[in-house]
């Protein structure tokens, strides 16, 4: 095979997914559902009354912790079962076998800021971690409040989608955008098209100087790492989620003029939890519905005085009518 097969092929496996990457569009209003904590601190953190504030949580350190674990033992399931069947080789399946995926990832950062003069010696490889902010398509929804609210109430803020494209300019932010999976046949699709691509290309590579198996294993290493946090447990599946996740540089590149965003803590049943607080325009929160769980006093008219103590006046405050057990 010519060297420009070759490169061909290698271009291809680091450019070409068999699956749609990411959510280019998102067309309806998403919710987001926390305690009276959550609440507080998104509405009355930030110092401009304009401003909303988020919290993104690292993402190992989330309640489950199969969190973005879940792709690899569904691959690895797979591929055995490929093999068995003989559609993919036994050295493409090894590789799948020693797959892990890195707590980090890295991007490249240009130092030239002239698309003209990009080249090796004016870029740095820097590694970015992961925090994420959840949210759900399923509105006013009993299983969400169980989940979420039912020990200390509740509430759930409805946002406008333009909220995922509100990003602040910083070079040392990478925002990503998911609608999870949960389907089980779904995601298998997906799956089998990157292992058959992989397979593929190591037959096509196979005595190829350059590493055909290093190559194969870069390959399905950066296609599940964009999918990782697209695919959860089927029994997930009335969350409805869509999720931001933002990537924050570790270490601030030469002649960079942005600033790293700053990790704050809190603790959170007996664990210490990092995370990052992010602003957004206020006028994205379209309602705040409270928790049927909460009644009894006119816990509108408090969470209006709190509003307006904000200066957050203008928000629609509605109360879940679902029936529920005390």
């Amino acid at each position: 095979m010519g060297n420009a097969n070759v490169e061909k092929i290698k271009l291809d496996l680091m450019t070409g997914y068999p699956f749609k990457e990411n959510n280019k569009q998102i067309p309806l209003p998403f919710w987001h559902y926390t305690n009276a904590n959550g609440l507080m601190s998104i509405l009355g953190h930030s110092q401009d009354s304009r401003k909303m504030k988020f919290w993104f949580s690292q993402v190992d350190c989330l309640n489950d912790y199969s969190e973005g674990k879940h792709i690899i033992t569904l691959i690895q399931n797979l591929s055995k079962h490929l093999l068995i069947q003989k559609e993919i080789s036994e050295e493409v399946n090894n590789i799948v076998l020693q797959i892990e995926i890195p707590s980090e990832k890295a991007f490249i950062y240009d130092l030239s800021n002239d698309i003209n003069s990009f080249s090796r010696k004016g870029i740095q490889q820097i590694s970015f971690t992961p925090f994420v902010c959840c949210f759900s398509f399923n509105e006013d929804s009993l299983d969400m409040w169980r989940y979420y609210s039912k020990e200390d109430g509740g509430y759930a803020l409805k946002i406008h989608p333009r909220f995922a494209y509100s990003r602040e300019n910083n070079n040392l932010l990478h925002f990503e955008y998911y609608s999870v999976i949960y389907d089980d046949k779904e995601k298998d699709e997906m799956l089998r098209g990157i292992l058959k691509k992989a397979d593929n290309a190591y037959k096509m590579l196979a005595g190829e100087d350059g590493g055909s198996e290093d190559i194969v294993r870069r390959y399905i290493t950066n296609a599940i790492m964009k999918l990782q946090y697209k695919f959860k447990h089927q029994c997930f599946s009335s969350e409805q989620e869509f999720r931001i996740v933002v990537y924050r540089a570790e270490k601030k590149p030469d002649n960079c003029k942005d600033e790293i965003t700053p990790v704050h803590y809190r603790a959170q049943k007996g664990s210490i939890i990092p995370y990052l607080e992010l602003e957004s325009d206020i006028n994205y929160l379209m309602e705040i519905k409270i928790s049927p769980f909460l009644q009894g006093y006119n816990r509108e008219r408090i969470l209006e005085r709190y509003a307006q103590q904000c200066k957050r006046e203008k928000i629609i405050i509605s109360q879940s009518l679902l029936p529920v057990r005390h």
